[in-house]
């Protein structure tokens, strides 16, 4: 009787994955971190509690409320539920590392290419960061889902269509964005995949605009609520210019660097930002004018002063390669310390890997620089801002694949002995 040959596949990398995760889940579960007692944690929980009780608001918004949108669908459904929460973000998580083993397969063609894509998959499950923003009442899972969802559908198609599926990786993206801005900068990527395809001005140029109609549907409930019912001209959300001075002033350090005057709390920060500004114009504002204030100052800041703005560009480039974990939150380290975390990566630890990765696999590996592409493409989004651990998070499944690949390629050229 022979036995079965064991084949390692997305199955089982998803149930590896979602097992692991699970039993952080479980420590979480009986931790301190379980009901959000502050920060933006808090800000989201009790947005998303207010939507449920119907509360909408009365200004046009002044931060991303698709989260929010899903936590008050969520506890409308079941109540108030941080566990249920995690529980879904950990489904999250298990995806995304299936997705980083299947994307790995597809980038890096090598002999055990399953081991190797198994290997950035663990990585991800491993990945301390991701496991604490994971947990909490935050979406940042969510962000890192779509963006590499929208990766591999990008770089993976091989349609000749001018009508699909740009519109619907438009929407995808359009979508994602009312929970994490960031992720609309991989448009720019899925063009290249249409010209890649298409090859003729008139279809290429039909299609970015079917992917642009369809970033606008997937926003709509931004927009929509801002211009239309509150009659105020914010697209996303009216904080925009608030972090946009946050990333460039005089005090800039290329983090999160609260200026004078501002708490440094989610919900603190954000109303005296308001209070702020309508003090100094004594009288009450749109958020607009609001947020236009704020982006006035930080590009008068730029204009007077640009050999200071491209050193703290530098200054963010670095950081975003930084070892040094930079948690706005206070998350990681404590939550590891308790032994809520397993034991794993870090950004620095992953960064080294990708950067060498980077090296070895451009040139052998050509559909390895979409993934590259991608990890470059997160870093320039977050530079017109300012760098935290969260933020460049979604770079983290890029360079574990470039990891992996560029330790199959050096595998395979000391096997060859090309020295």
């Amino acid at each position: 009787m022979r036995l079965p040959c064991f084949r390692l596949n997305a199955a089982w990398i998803f149930a590896v994955a979602l097992f692991v995760r699970l039993l952080v889940l479980v420590d979480f579960g009986h931790s301190d971190y379980l009901s959000p007692s502050g920060g933006d944690m808090l800000f989201y929980a009790d947005w998303g509690k207010a939507l449920a009780s119907g509360w909408h608001g009365s200004h046009a918004y002044y931060a991303l409320p698709g989260y929010a949108m899903g936590l008050g669908a969520l506890f409308r459904s079941v109540g108030y539920s941080p566990y249920t929460v995690a529980a879904l973000q950990t489904l999250s998580e298990a995806v995304i590392a299936t997705l980083i083993f299947s994307l790995t397969l597809w980038a890096f063609p090598v002999k055990r290419g399953r081991i190797v894509g198994a290997l950035a998959a663990l990585g991800w499950v491993f990945f301390q960061p991701a496991q604490a923003f994971s947990l909490v009442t935050m979406p940042t899972t969510w962000g890192v889902l779509a963006l590499w969802t929208l990766v591999a559908w990008s770089a993976r198609s091989e349609s000749r269509r001018f009508w699909w599926p740009w519109p619907a990786i438009g929407l995808l993206a359009g979508l994602a964005a009312t929970m994490v801005a960031t992720v609309l900068g991989v448009l720019v990527l899925a063009a290249v995949a249409a010209w890649r395809n298409l090859r003729q001005p008139r279809p290429f140029a039909a299609a970015v605009a079917l992917m642009l109609a369809g970033a606008l549907a997937g926003t709509a409930p931004c927009w929509y609520h801002n211009y239309v019912v509150m009659k105020d001209p914010v697209f996303l959300s009216g904080h925009s210019g608030l972090n946009f001075w946050i990333g460039n002033n005089p005090d800039a350090n290329g983090y999160p660097k609260i200026p004078p005057g501002l708490r440094p709390t989610q919900a603190g920060m954000l109303r005296d930002s308001i209070l702020t500004v309508e003090a100094e114009a004594g009288h009450e504002l749109k958020r607009a004018e609001i947020s236009g204030r704020w982006a006035s100052m930080a590009r008068e800041y730029i204009r007077q002063h640009p050999g200071a703005w491209l050193k703290l560009l530098g200054l963010k480039v670095h950081n975003f390669w930084n070892a040094t974990q930079y948690d706005d939150l206070s998350l990681i380290t404590p939550m590891a310390d308790e032994g809520v975390l397993t034991p794993g990566l870090r950004f620095g630890h992953v960064a080294l890997l990708g950067l060498a990765g980077f090296a070895l696999t451009w040139r052998r590996y050509p559909r390895s620089r979409w993934i590259a592409g991608s990890v470059l493409l997160s870093m320039a989004m977050l530079l017109p801002v300012f760098i935290t651990e969260r933020y460049r998070l979604p770079a983290a499944p890029g360079l574990l694949m470039l990891g992996a690949g560029g330790l199959a390629a050096l595998g395979e050229a000391l096997a060859g002995r090309r020295w």
